[in-house]
């Protein structure tokens, strides 16, 4: 790791909030509805943060100035908030659910490929959605 930066692919910080509501809605039918917040910091993918090293093309080309540029290699810090709605019975139960309802954009990993002047980018979920079932025997 160079000396006096951050650790890779570790958010400086991260925060999750969670709130919960249950009741009965009709007999025997009992309803849940649940919302998660989660914050990632600011992360590094690199242990070169804000620096410039010399790449493979640099052979083919001499004094011409191609550089992997280790600057790009953070991603922000994020939100997302996802949601469920439950309903259970003795017998069965119906959960509605939404993950990243906000459709948030961020970078879920970044690997930085120097020799070829570039990266490897993965960007992370969007928002879905979905519904789920279930009977018990």
């Amino acid at each position: 790791m160079t000396e006096g930066n951050d650790a890779p692919q570790t958010p400086d910080r991260t925060y999750n909030l969670g709130t919960q509501f249950e009741m009965t809605v009709a007999t025997g039918v009992e309803m849940t509805a649940r919302l998660d917040w989660q914050r990632v910091g600011e992360m590094a993918f690199h242990t070169l943060q804000g620096q410039e090293t010399p790449t493979i093309w640099q052979v083919f080309y001499p004094g011409v100035p191609i550089a992997q540029n280790f600057s790009k290699a953070t991603r922000d810090a994020y939100d997302t908030l996802n949601l469920r709605v439950s309903f259970d019975a003795e017998n069965w139960g119906v959960t509605l659910w939404g993950r990243n309802i906000t459709d948030e954009r961020y970078l879920e990993e970044v690997i930085p490929a120097p020799e070829f002047g570039g990266s490897f980018i993965h960007p992370g979920a969007k928002d879905s959605y979905g519904i789920d079932f279930n009977y018990r025997f």
